[in-house]
This record gives structure tokens, C-alpha cells and sequence, in this order.
């Protein structure tokens, strides 16, 4: 299968468009559409996070005084400077359902923090998750070096399988004169990968039905994220929680996993693998619901990823290096406690000030 992801080519409208909406990612309600300022909100444009050092420099939204609108940047950041005399690039993603042009606003963001900090914390709290190749493109302004992807057991339907054969006579009719028409290499790499599969067998929809799951493959034929043109480069601490779901979880395992960044906070919530919709009509009658409850759809989980240590994400989510589990009082003292044992870890990965919280130790912020 292709190993690389193309920079340059809009490779998730390339597959939304060839095997439809499961590639979209997850289907949660987003707070930044709502809730926005709320830091305990689903995929908030800010998080319970606090802000470390001395702020430096922050990215604060912006009322219209004509319209009274408020205006954000895409992502929340600030730049602070620790007592150790650290320079630390706090960014965050509150979600990854973004289009192209987000990821490159995100990566521009990456090359503005490698000249001013010493090191970056990528919070990734309360994040629902969203489309995986967006968060691979995050990712790739996030590293200097390949990074290897998590492989997914796929539970392939008839239709995958006929849209994986349709990608494939598109690619064995193109015109070798408008390659820009063709079929990207990766997605025909994968489209093969699922006719491979369903024709040994390993497809859910056969008759008799298998029951299993195809092999573990690289999800869109992609094995590394490569790093973008202009890389952060320095050490990187990723935050997360127990509401740390789905693509956001994949973000920190994939960092964990290439010893590209330190984890910190509490395990994440397990969802360990990309989810598709099923509109109800015609789902009613097999299963035996009757539409008037009003349900439209079911959302399923249809891949099961394994990380590149062989454990699985789904029911057992990612372990943290450095562990921190919020407290009453970190509620009702402005998160002051979490605030320091998440410093000592910054200034610790950066070379300045030792930490007392060495990996694998607990606090519970009493």
C-alpha cells in the first residue's frame, strides 16, 4: 500500500467523494458551534487548560463593533514564559472535524511557534475527534521525522466493496494525459486492499456471512505521517482526559508511540476506531424497530485500530507518561495545582527546570 501522505492533494474529499460519509469522522454535536467559550464543553474553542507562565502573546477573540460579531482564530493559542525562563506555545484543538484550509492555517501556526518557544503543549482535552486524515495533516506540522500510523480491522460492507472496485476501473481507464482526473495512488492501494479482502473472505456482508474482519491494513493506504515543509521541531507535551475521544485519542498514541511527545494527564475514553452512520429506513425492518421512535440513524463503529505496540485503543484508550486527575479542588482554585504539575512537566521536557513529576507518577492535585 502507499506509504505517505501527499501534501499536496486533498486526499479526505478524494475518499468522501469515492466510499461517502463514514470518512467524515465522528457525528458529535460540536461546541464551538454553540459553546464555544464554555471550557468544559465538547470541542470547545478553549478548555479547562489553564494558561502557563507569564503570557507573552495570546490569539483573544475579537468583537465587531459594527456587527457585534465575535471573531476567533481557528485555534486558541498563547505563547507564555515560565519563572524557569522557558518559552512555551500552548495551541488548542478542540476538534478535528476541519477542512484543508484549517489544517494550513495550523500549520503556519506551527512554523510561528518554532521561533518563538522552546517547547509546545497540543491540548487535546474534551476533543470528540473528527476526520483522521485532518489530524494526520495536524500532526505533520508537529514533526520532524515519519511518524508510523496505527493499522484498522475493517468491518468491510458490500457497498465499500463496490465503490473500492469503481475506484479501481476509474484508475484502469484514466487518461494518461490528465493524471489530475486519475485516482490518487493511495486511495487505489486501498481499494485493492478491500477487493483482496472481500475476495478471501474477510467481509461482513457474504453469504454465509464471515463474521470476521479483514486484515490490519493502514487506513487510506497511508503507513507514515511525513512532516510538513516547515515542522515544529522542538519537544512537545500533549494534554488530554477522559473526554478524549475517537481521532483525538489516535493524535496521542501516534505521538506517544514515535516518542515524538510526552502525554499528560488522565486516560482517554477508548473509542478506538473510525464510526459510520446508518440511516434507519430499511435498518427498521431489520432489526425490528419501528421508525415512528424517531430515530433517523445509528452511528457504528466499523474499524478497530491497533496501535504500533500491538495494543488496541477501543475499550482501553491511552495511558498517559505523566498522570494528573482533576479534583474539586482544582475546581474551585483556578486549576492552580494542575497548572504546576503540568509546568514541571513542560520545563522537564524542555531541558530547564527538573520536574518532580517523573513519568508514570500520579498526583492528584491535593
Amino acid at each position: 500500500m502507499a506509504d505517505r501522505m501527499d501534501q499536496g492533494h486533498d486526499l479526505n474529499s478524494e475518499f468522501i467523494e469515492a466510499f461517502g460519509d463514514q470518512w467524515r469522522g465522528n457525528f458529535m454535536e460540536l461546541a464551538e458551534l454553540d459553546e464555544p467559550f464554555n471550557p468544559h464543553a465538547l470541542g470547545g474553542w478553549q478548555s479547562f487548560v489553564p494558561k502557563l507562565g507569564q503570557t507573552v502573546s495570546a490569539n483573544e477573540p475579537q468583537r465587531d463593533p459594527q456587527t457585534g460579531r465575535v471573531e476567533i482564530d481557528p485555534f486558541n493559542f498563547h505563547i507564555g514564559k515560565l519563572a524557569s525562563g522557558c518559552r512555551v506555545a500552548c495551541v488548542r484543538v478542540g476538534h478535528f472535524r476541519i477542512d484543508k484550509a484549517r489544517a494550513a492555517h495550523f500549520a503556519l501556526l506551527a512554523q510561528m511557534f518554532q521561533k518563538v518557544s522552546d517547547v509546545c503543549v497540543l491540548d487535546l482535552v474534551h476533543n470528540p475527534g473528527g476526520d483522521m486524515l485532518r489530524m494526520y495533516e495536524i500532526l505533520s506540522a508537529l514533526t520532524d521525522r515519519p511518524l508510523e500510523v496505527p493499522k484498522h480491522e475493517l468491518a468491510l460492507t458490500e457497498d465499500d466493496v463496490t465503490r473500492a472496485r469503481t475506484v479501481l476501473r476509474r484508475a484502469a481507464y484514466a487518461d494518461p494525459d490528465e493524471p489530475e482526473k486519475a485516482p490518487s495512488p493511495q486511495i487505489v492501494a486501498f481499494s485493492r486492499f478491500v477487493v483482496a479482502e472481500a475476495e478471501a473472505g474477510r467481509a461482513r456482508y457474504l453469504d454465509p456471512p464471515s463474521g470476521i474482519n479483514t486484515q490490519p491494513a493502514a487506513i487510506f493506504g497511508i503507513e507514515q505521517v511525513m512532516p510538513a515543509a516547515m515542522p515544529y521541531s522542538r519537544p512537545l507535551v500533549v494534554v488530554v482526559d477522559e473526554m478524549t475521544f475517537s481521532a483525538a485519542e489516535f493524535a496521542a498514541a501516534i505521538l506517544k508511540d514515535n516518542g515524538r511527545a510526552t502525554v499528560f494527564g488522565c486516560r482517554t475514553a477508548g473509542a478506538g476506531g473510525m464510526v459510520r452512520e446508518v440511516p434507519m429506513p430499511g435498518l427498521a425492518d431489520t432489526l425490528g424497530l419501528d421508525e415512528s421512535l424517531g430515530i433517523a440513524s445509528l452511528t457504528l463503529t466499523w474499524t478497530v485500530g491497533h496501535r504500533t505496540n500491538g495494543t488496541l485503543i477501543e475499550n482501553t484508550g491511552i495511558e498517559p507518561d505523566v498522570e494528573y486527575k482533576r479534583t474539586v479542588k482544582d475546581l474551585t482554585d483556578g486549576f492552580a495545582n494542575y497548572r504546576q504539575a503540568l509546568e514541571a512537566v513542560v520545563n522537564s521536557v524542555a531541558g530547564f527546570t527538573p520536574s518532580p513529576f517523573s513519568p508514570g507518577t500520579a498526583s492528584s492535585g491535593d
